[in-house]
Parts: structure tokens; C-alpha cells; sequence
């Protein structure tokens, strides 16, 4: 069916095919979302989460990004992804844990695309990901989680 993706502005998206465009700030409700990508040129994307592929593929595709790397820890996920033929053959998928990853390249866009409620994700967790991540940037560079409306620094 049909969800919603929610953002604290009281505004909503509908995800027929637009949820990539709504974590790449590119809707015009996502007010806050597309803020995030203000002054943000990107052509080396690591998505951090694979979902069934929805970015990635859109930054692939749609953006035409050179680099489009992806970390996910679900084995079945990736195996059930890759099976199915449906993303780019350049969209590079990686079998490890967001939490622990460290990237062996830079970036100018590292997306971290989890399903976490804002509660859930604490300040720990967001100084893993900054500790993690923020090296791995190219001058320019964001590290960012749209689902909650942020950008780590």
C-alpha cells in the first residue's frame, strides 16, 4: 500500500515513488529537509541503509552520481535486493553495521537512511556516527539524517 513519511512541520509525503526525492530534499513540503541540502553539491554517495534500494537507485539513476556505495547488516535484505535485479549494477551494496562501518574512501554525501524514531537516536550514537563518518567526507561534504531532519558536524 500506500504510507506516509511524517516531518515535524505537521507536513507529510505520501510514498507512491517519491520517497527518495523526499530524503534527498528535492519536495516541496519538506521544508526542513530540503534545508539540509542547501549549498550541497554531491556526486560520491554512501546511503547508510539499503531499504528495498529507493535511493540509491535514484541517486544512480536519477542523479547520476559516479559513486553510489550502501551499508546494510541484513543479509537476507541484500541477497533478496541483489536477486531481484532491479538497481544499477554500479550501485555498490556493502554487508556490515552503520554503527561500526569505517568507509574506506571520502564522500560528499553520507545519507544515514535508518528507521530510528528521534528518541531513539541518541547522543551516543549520533558521536559513533560523526566518529565514524565526518573523516570520510570531501571538503563540502555532509553527513546527514533526513528521517529526522538533521545534519551532523
Amino acid at each position: 500500500g500506500i504510507s506516509k513519511i511524517s516531518f515535524s512541520e505537521k507536513q507529510w509525503y505520501i510514498n507512491e515513488d517519491n520517497y527518495a526525492e523526499a530524503f534527498l530534499g528535492k519536495c516541496e513540503s519538506c521544508k526542513k529537509v530540503n534545508k539540509l541540502y542547501e549549498g550541497l553539491s554531491y556526486d560520491k554517495v554512501l546511503v547508510c541503509g539499503l531499504g528495498l534500494g529507493l535511493i540509491p537507485q535514484y541517486l544512480k539513476i536519477q542523479e547520476n552520481c559516479s559513486v553510489v556505495d550502501v551499508i546494510d547488516n541484513n543479509n537476507e535484505l541484500i541477497t533478496w535486493v541483489n536477486s531481484e535485479g532491479f538497481l544499477d549494477d554500479d550501485i555498490n551494496i556493502i554487508e556490515g553495521d552503520v554503527l561500526s562501518y569505517t568507509p574506506d574512501k571520502k564522500y560528499d554525501l553520507i545519507l544515514i537512511d535508518i528507521w530510528w524514531n528521534e528518541s531513539e537516536i541518541t547522543e551516543d550514537i549520533k558521536n559513533t556516527l560523526k566518529t565514524n563518518y565526518l573523516s570520510h567526507l570531501n571538503d563540502g561534504g555532509k553527513l546527514l539524517l533526513p528521517g529526522i531532519e538533521e545534519e551532523l558536524k
